[in-house]
């Protein structure tokens, strides 16, 4: 894939400033490491806040919200920009450009491991390692060789009930992804944030994506973090995701849920730092 952010070291003030406030760019910590992460669907950058602290005393901690959540500019979404993956990990460039990091670690949940994935695939110089957590590259059952954990009906109806009560379905949604009912609530509000319109397009490109063909394309580490039990990533969608990266660690969370950064968070911090500590710098 062609790399489209060709500035990355010379993005001009002005629109350095953009981006930062485009995507509500907030960085902590200090160190040679940068360590960028990326948020789920219906969430934002507080979604780390049990996570980034324990590595700010030794590395450069950034987080960011995707556009159309959380405090980012809502007023730049357009249509043709966010219809796919695509302008999201545009995003995580146009971040790295105007923070000018020249290689990080990204570390993204759900469907921001496979932005992640797209980010390294255009700009693999920009990258040291990849940390998938509750990730999928194909939501979509293909029998019989791979189980993504839906239909392409179970799909259209989910995005039909978004359609009819969006409410509804972010509480479904949130019920289904996190089995503590107060962390589910967190993410339902945070659905509801959205602008219905921007969260149909994003839940229909994450929920359509199949980047199982770019897998092999990945010459980074990976971690590969599932939990064991994970009502919207099934296990077999993860083996597949850590068996087709070249170069990847899998490691299965013991504990219910698909937001372990929210629910899990201290075994989640130590897997995400023995990867870490294993991992020479580049």
């Amino acid at each position: 894939m062609p790399e489209r952010c060709g500035k990355f070291n010379n993005v001009p003030p002005l629109e350095a400033q953009t981006i930062l406030q485009r995507n509500h760019v907030v960085v902590r910590g200090s160190g040679s490491r940068a360590l960028v992460f990326g948020h789920g669907f219906g969430l934002d950058q507080t979604s780390w806040r049990h996570i980034t602290p324990a590595f700010e005393p030794h590395s450069r901690v950034v987080m960011f919200d995707y556009v159309g959540s959380g405090q980012s500019d809502r007023s730049a979404y357009t249509e043709d920009r966010y219809a796919t993956l695509d302008g999201y990990a545009q995003d995580v460039l146009d971040v790295l450009g105007a923070l000018e990091i020249e290689r990080c670690v990204f570390v993204g949940a759900s469907i921001s491991g496979m932005i992640g994935l797209m980010a390294s695939l255009r700009a693999p110089q920009r990258f040291a390692q990849l940390i998938m957590i509750g990730s999928s590259s194909c939501y979509i059952d293909d029998p019989p060789s791979y189980r993504g954990g839906f239909s392409n009906q179970d799909i259209a109806g989910l995005l039909d009930m978004l359609d009819q009560n969006f409410v509804g379905w972010a509480a479904n949604i949130a019920s289904t992804a996190i089995k503590d009912p107060d962390i589910a609530t967190e993410l339902a509000h945070g659905i509801c944030g959205i602008d219905p319109r921007v969260a149909r397009a994003f839940a229909g490109a994450s929920f359509y994506c199949d980047l199982r063909a770019q897998l092999p394309l990945c010459k980074h580490p990976v971690l590969v973090v599932q939990c064991q039990h994970d009502d919207i990533v099934p296990n077999a969608a993860a083996e597949y995701l850590a068996k087709h990266l070249p170069h990847s660690r899998y490691k299965l969370l013991r504990a219910s849920g698909h937001c372990p950064q929210l629910t899990h968070p201290a075994e989640l911090r130590r897997m995400i730092s023995d990867f870490l500590d294993n991992q020479p710098e580049r």
